[in-house]
């Protein structure tokens, strides 16, 4: 018989673990008279596009910054700091999109704005896997156009959190924004 890989009985027994943790604490939570998470305000669609939105930007941002940040250092041969601030292309993306985002998200709505931000994500993100071991140029155009749907698919799914939730769930919202 085959035997299991070493390291995958704790990563199992962990994901386990994480499972059994979430069930007893929606469980507790369903119970409560006034609990620490309301699952209720998931069933605003609008909140719920927000809380997945911000998540899927979260962890695409942090994987094309590992991964780009290692391959400038242990491929190029650059310095930390180096690699850092050309990863930073992706914020500098961001920045002028997160706040054109929220200027005209009243006018244009949620959905254009998120889809269109994650769709010009995904054009940034193919183009770094594209061109990751052919040009530096083309890398770092990718990680600003990623950072600039990034930076408009955030802001206003930080939006659609906050501003669909009753005022008495704020603090809640805002919880679950901060780890979405």
């Amino acid at each position: 018989t085959a035997k299991p890989e070493p390291a995958l009985l704790p990563i199992a027994a962990a994901g386990l673990a994480a499972v059994v943790g979430g069930w007893a604490f929606a469980r507790r939570q369903r119970r409560l008279p006034d609990p620490l998470l309301d699952f209720s305000i998931f069933r605003n669609r609008a909140f719920l596009a927000g809380v997945l939105a911000a998540g899927f930007s979260l962890f695409a941002i942090a994987g094309i910054q590992l991964i780009t940040t290692q391959r400038f250092q242990l491929v190029e041969g650059f310095t930390p700091l180096r690699a850092g601030l050309l990863v930073a292309a992706v914020a500098l993306g961001a920045l002028p999109t997160a706040m054109a985002g929220g200027a005209t998200l009243h006018r244009v709505g949620l959905l254009p704005i998120i889809a269109g931000g994650l769709a010009l994500s995904t054009v940034g993100s193919a183009l770094i896997l594209l061109t990751f071991d052919t040009s530096m140029g083309l890398l770092i155009t990718g990680l600003l156009i990623t950072g600039a749907g990034l930076g408009a698919a955030m802001s206003v799914a930080s939006s659609a959190i906050m501003g669909n939730v009753p005022a008495r769930r704020a603090g809640m919202a805002s919880s679950v924004e901060e780890v979405s």
